[in-house]
């Protein structure tokens, strides 16, 4: 455990987390820590700083009035310290980005914390919240489809596994509200979706939520939905219950025939949601063995390498998204990189985001239609972002 004072002041020692509370309005987390007290100075260091923390405490609260009790040293540094620098650059880095959907994404993001950490306690899932929570993300799909799934994107400073859940449950979305058969139970289809992966949490060793190693390599898939589905509940409906297992099941199972096992309409969702979670891990890279790859990259690659009935829910998602989906970074013929805002009625990139000259290092950030996309030349490519350092804002 790396602690740092507003005075530049930093205490490096060994520590294990004994217990996680979320606070209720914001993304932070109490954490309680056990210090290992192996050296001398460890069993000094830890007290004496604990000493310095009590004593601005007391300090604050009104107990220095009477020139008994002075500040720590500590604390000493204000706004224009490098701590308090880094954190205020950090909080408006955080919210600067330029669609407002975001911030109600990063809100579900909070709450998919507190269910992890509650999974990982043995603690009871938030359920209500996470209702909400599928009830937002469909609200914000109907709102403006468009900003939605760019939005989606703009999650990168979020833990890598809730950033995963959060894209999956959204373009599955997406991908079925067209499904009469399907949308009827799209709130409990994005609730299981959106808690996907978060089984893994409870059978992980000492990492974070931070690893994409916890998030399900669909070609390896883990036992953890039985887990989860205890977890889960029984949801107000048996068409909506079969719902969340397809979903979960589909993703997570061991074992291919689960999903062959369900009634046909459900083995069509579970292959639906397997089709969305393949395509995000494979653009996304660095999970199991895959690199990650351009969109169509990935589409060419799963359509000579799935069956007939995934092949159906690939086109589907295909037509759906456009080879150039929102989102995604194209690199065009005059050497500028974009961000892909909107599509056209004909799939094609209707309004983009040039934030790059691949002639120069320096930053852009304009905005274009069709009208001006001459100034740009043609789109040549898809391009990937983690070659350039790219993410979207």
């Amino acid at each position: 455990l790396l602690i740092e004072f507003p005075n530049g002041t930093r205490a490096s020692m060994a520590a294990v987390v004994r217990h996680v509370q979320m606070a209720e309005r914001n993304a932070y987390a109490y954490v309680g820590f056990a210090f290992a007290t192996s050296g001398g100075i460890r069993q000094t260091e830890v007290p004496a700083l604990l000493r310095e923390m009590e004593r601005e405490i007391a300090f604050r609260a009104g107990q220095g009035r009477n020139h008994m009790i002075q500040p720590s040293r500590l604390f000493i540094g204000g706004a224009e310290s490098p701590v308090a620098v880094r954190l205020d650059q950090q909080e408006k880095a955080l919210y600067a980005s330029t669609t407002s959907m975001v911030g109600p994404l990063r809100q579900i993001a909070h709450t998919l914390g507190a269910a992890a950490i509650a999974l990982r306690h043995g603690r009871e899932l938030p359920i209500d919240e996470l209702e909400k929570c599928a009830d937002t993300l469909c609200a914000l799909l109907a709102e403006d489809r468009p900003a939605f799934l760019y939005a989606l994107c703009c999650l990168t400073e979020q833990p890598a596994l809730l950033h995963h859940c959060i894209v999956v449950a959204g373009r599955l979305a997406d991908l079925v509200q067209t499904e009469e058969t399907l949308v009827r139970n799209l709130r409990d289809i994005v609730l299981a979706a959106l808690v996907h992966d978060l089984g893994n949490i409870r059978q992980a060793g000492p990492q974070t939520a931070a690893s994409d190693s916890l998030i399900t390599d669909p070609s390896a898939p883990t036992n953890s939905h039985v887990e989860l589905n205890k977890a889960l509940g029984s949801a107000g409906s048996w068409a909506a219950s079969g719902a969340r297992r397809a979903v979960i099941e589909g993703l997570n199972s061991t074992d291919a025939a689960d999903a062959a096992n369900l009634p046909v309409a459900l083995a069509a969702l579970a292959r639906a949601a397997r089709i969305v979670d393949l395509i995000e891990v494979k653009t996304r890279g660095g999970i199991g063995a895959h690199e990650a790859g351009t969109p169509l990259e990935v589409f060419r690659s799963l359509y000579h390498s799935c069956d007939e009935a995934d092949r159906e829910w690939l086109q589907r998602y295909m037509k759906r998204q456009g080879i150039y989906p929102i989102g995604s970074l194209v690199h065009c013929s005059s050497g500028f990189l974009a961000w892909v805002l909107r599509l056209g009625d004909d799939g094609q990139p209707a309004r983009i985001r040039v934030v790059r000259s691949t002639d120069s290092s320096r930053r852009l950030n304009q905005i274009l239609g069709r009208a001006d996309f001459a100034q740009i030349g043609k789109f040549d490519e898809p391009a990937l972002p983690q070659r350039f350092g790219l993410k979207p804002f």
